[in-house]
């Protein structure tokens, strides 16, 4: 759960504006090892700062965020010589797309483990209370099935288990290391990046029994949340897929002005349009008019208006 930049790696010398902000922890790294010389301006690369001991970090998106000044995804931005991305070389990460979830753990058996463990040990959990313990080892959603219908058969009802399936399968088997997660507590909403694979434990209490390490990120206040989100959220699951709303999620706390400058730190292509800044456009029509109601044949301007 570790990532390594060694000394004489170059540094952008700027950041995006968000950066502080929506990357507080990177951003505070990268600032400690500028004032303890750590990074420093570089004689190798003009233009650049650069590191002159090796730098450990929590996670590949960390190591990349230090260097380049912005949010960055390491999984996919660190790459071989010939293009091949980190995530071509670690089993537990998926090569499609990079996906979200919420998981929910403000009141697991009446106990907040967000705030008594997840933020500070950098994890994320889910219940488990009955399933056997070589579940982690399972790669089919049918495995998983029989494995809930036999472990659960007198504690949970047939929708129960269901729901049970859904949730173990989203969490040991969909979830992989870069996608983002989110999870609620005390008005608040946590986002962070997964980090590692899964693994099963036996709880004491069998309320965590299933854990992947998280690197926390971010906060933002729920009253403060987009509208098409908040519906997301509200979704009566313990594991909720948001990758539909990802594109909100990706623009938490930043200005279309902020993810255009970000997109440009990251050379992306200035013709191709910015998902995020995509998903959060309201859709307008535009006001009809006598000619528009002629080629609809509708008779009243006005009723074309109300619809």
């Amino acid at each position: 759960q570790r990532f390594v930049v060694l000394a004489g790696s170059p540094v952008r010398p700027e950041v995006v504006p968000s950066f502080p902000s929506r990357m507080p922890s990177s951003y505070e790294l990268r600032q400690r090892k500028i004032a303890d010389g750590a990074i420093q301006e570089s004689g190798t690369w003009p233009g650049r700062l650069e590191t002159t001991e090796d730098i450990t970090c929590n996670s590949p998106s960390a190591a990349a965020e230090i260097l380049v000044g912005r949010s960055a995804n390491g999984w996919k931005e660190w790459m071989t010589e010939d293009g091949h991305p980190l995530s071509d070389f670690i089993d537990q990460v998926w090569p499609g797309p990079v996906r979200a979830w919420l998981v929910r753990g403000a009141n697991v058996f009446g106990r907040d483990l967000v705030q008594r463990m997840w933020l500070d040990e950098g994890r994320v959990t889910l219940a488990a209370r009955h399933l056997r313990q070589d579940a982690v080892g399972m790669l089919r959603k049918d495995q998983l099935r029989n494995a809930v219908e036999e472990d659960y058969e007198s504690t949970a009802t047939y929708g129960q288990k269901a729901q049970l399936v859904e949730e173990f399968h989203a969490f040991l088997i969909r979830m992989r290391p870069g996608h983002t997660v989110c999870t609620l507590s005390e008005g608040r909403m946590f986002v962070g990046e997964i980090a590692g694979a899964a693994e099963q434990i036996s709880s004491d209490d069998g309320r965590s029994n299933l854990r992947r390490p998280v690197e926390w990120r971010t906060a933002y206040d729920y009253r403060e949340l987009p509208p098409d989100l908040v519906r997301k959220l509200g979704t009566g699951h313990d594991v909720v897929e948001l990758t539909a709303v990802k594109g909100l999620l990706d623009g938490l706390g930043m200005t279309d002005e902020e993810l255009v400058e970000e997109a440009e730190a990251a050379d992306r292509d200035p013709s191709v349009e910015i998902p995020t800044i995509t998903a959060r456009r309201v859709l307008e029509l535009p006001e009809p008019t006598e000619e528009l109601a002629d080629t609809l044949n509708v008779h009243s301007v006005g009723w074309l208006r109300e619809i």
